[in-house]
Order: C-alpha cells, then structure tokens, then sequence
C-alpha cells in the first residue's frame, strides 16, 4: 500500500511536472503594467511609515470616524488590494491598512516571513497607533493574520472580518500541492507569463475581468522589477507558511462578533474551510458571494461594501443584540 501511494504521488507530480513546463511555454494575453518596482503601487491615500523591530512598515490612516477599521490584504498583495472597498468607508470610520512585511513599499529584508510575523507587524501597528476596538478586515493572508492578532490581543480587537480567509484547517488540494512541491523564488520570478497568468486565473480569480486583469499586469511587473526577487523571496516564505497554518487550537476563544465572507468558486481554500470557521467560532455569520474567486474584493467589491457595512451597523455600540 504504501509502495503504491508513493507510486501514485510520482505520477502525479510528473504529470504536474510537464503540464508546467508546457505551459510555460504560452504567452500571456494580459499585458504587463508599466510599472517600474514596487514605489510604483498606487493606493488609495498618501503612505507613512513605522519602523518595526528594525525594518519599515508601510500604511494609511484616513477618514472621518473615530472607529478603525483596520483593512489586512491577501498573499502578495499589498495596499491597493483594498482600493475598490475602503474608500467607502472614510466618511464613517478612521480606515487604516498596511503593507504586511515583505509586502508592497514595506521592507523586504531577509527575515524569517510568516503568518506569526505579520501578526506581530500588526500588533507594533495597533500600539503605535494607540487603537482600540479595532475591526480587523482581512482576506487570505490577511485573514489568518486577524487571527492570530485577535489570538494575542483579544483586547484591541472589536470585531473580525474574514474574507476566504486561512485559518480552518491546513490547505488541501492542487494549489497546496503545487506550492509544497515547487515553490521557490526563483520559479517565481521566472517561470513563463503564460503559466503565471493561467495559474493567476484558475485559483484565484473565478473569471477574467478588468479588475483582476489589471491586478495579474501588476504582478507580472512587480515580479520583474529590480526588487522582484525580494519581493518573491518573502512571497514564496509566506506561501509555504500560509498552507501549514491553522488556527483551529483557538477559533473557539475568539468572543468577538464575526463575518465570514467567502467566493463561492474559491479553489484555493474550499467552501469547507469557511465551514470549520463558522462552526468553531462562537456566534460568527456567514455569507456566500456567487460567482466569485478567492479575493471578493477584487471580483465583487460592491457586494463586499454592502456585506461589511451592514455587519458593522448590526454590531456597533448599542445596536439590537442579533
């Protein structure tokens, strides 16, 4: 038995083997953004800077509220992930996000990058900030992050919002595969336009569109500018750590009120990790977004508004108890 499960993992990662290096060959048809290095990244208010036990953190800090709402986005991604939903939210609430490290305009030295330490990057952001009752909004990566920050300070945290966010249960299926098995930066940063575009699109996005189009040019950009290889050194760290991680040892302390957000057609997390967090944390709402991928703000940013909105007014001080 244990010959043959070994055997039928070699087929498949031969198989897998050739498709990518077919694939590899094809040219993308989403031409590449202009874009120079990552200084380039356009986001949605002006940049300031923090200095984290050693390395600079890039975020924003605008609106008119006195509530924060503290806005956490997906493996690499950065800032501008968020730049078609936290505009509409600067008229109610102070809106603050970051660039995780190793991310965006913040630093990307050599560091041991993971899920725990983009916590710690929030956490140093929260107390420099001197923030409380702090609605964390995270997706993917940035979901996983929430956790753990709410995790090691339940006390800062007023509310979560996990969008196809990591953390129930360890990530199964091709994608996780792939990652475990041939993952690197240098694969990252030369592996073929066609095959980084297919990848792009068949899990992470539910269909082709302007938004993620545009979205996919930025990465073919940032992985070829001339801090591309730091860019995908952290990128890669933070993949083959985002797959192991799994918050289940403690979903169930988290006593804060929270919305699961999910695409309905998210191939990299299954519909069954929205399941094992709606059921382990006590009290948390769940909505399905149809016809969408893995990063419903990028896909569906308007239905992402309307659900966050409405949960924050359900939930706010003195609202009706749900």
């Amino acid at each position: 038995m244990v010959g043959t499960e070994a055997a039928h993992r070699f087929t498949a990662a031969v198989i897998i083997s050739l498709c990518l290096a077919l694939l590899s060959l094809g040219c993308a048809t989403v031409p590449k953004a202009p874009l120079l290095g990552t200084a380039d990244l356009q986001y949605f208010a002006d940049e300031l800077y923090l200095s984290v036990d050693g390395y600079e953190i890039c975020y924003v800090d605008v609106g008119q509220g006195d509530e924060p709402l503290l806005f956490l986005h997906p493996w690499a991604g950065n800032i501008g992930f968020w730049n078609r939903v936290a505009p509409a939210f600067v008229d109610r609430y102070r809106v603050i996000a970051l660039d995780l490290p190793g991310h965006g305009k913040s630093d990307k030295s050599d560091r041991p990058y993971d899920v725990e330490l983009a916590a710690r990057a929030v956490i140093a952001l929260i107390e420099a900030l001197d923030l409380e009752e702090v609605t964390l909004i995270g997706n993917s990566l940035g979901g996983g992050t929430a956790l753990v920050v709410v995790r090691d300070l339940p006390t800062a945290v007023a509310r979560l919002v996990l969008i196809d966010s990591l953390g129930g249960g360890t990530v199964t299926g091709l994608f996780a595969f792939v990652i475990r098995q041939f993952a690197t930066p240098e694969m990252l940063v030369s592996v073929g336009d066609g095959l980084f575009q297919f990848f792009t699109e068949r899990f992470v996005f539910d269909s082709s569109n302007p938004a993620s189009d545009a979205l996919i040019a930025e990465l073919f950009a940032l992985r070829e500018g001339h801090d591309g290889f730091a860019w995908a050194t952290a990128a890669v760290a933070y993949l083959k750590a985002a797959v192991e991680f799994d918050a289940s040892a403690w979903l169930a302390e988290i006593h804060v009120p929270t919305l699961i957000l999910w695409g309905d057609n998210d191939r990299i997390l299954w519909r069954s990790s929205a399941e094992r967090l709606h059921e382990n944390i006590r009290g948390a709402e769940i909505q399905i977004i149809e016809d969408c991928g893995h990063m419903p703000q990028i896909e569906s940013p308007a239905e992402v508004i309307e659900l966050v909105q409405a949960f924050l007014d359900r939930t706010r001080p003195g609202a009706d108890a749900r």
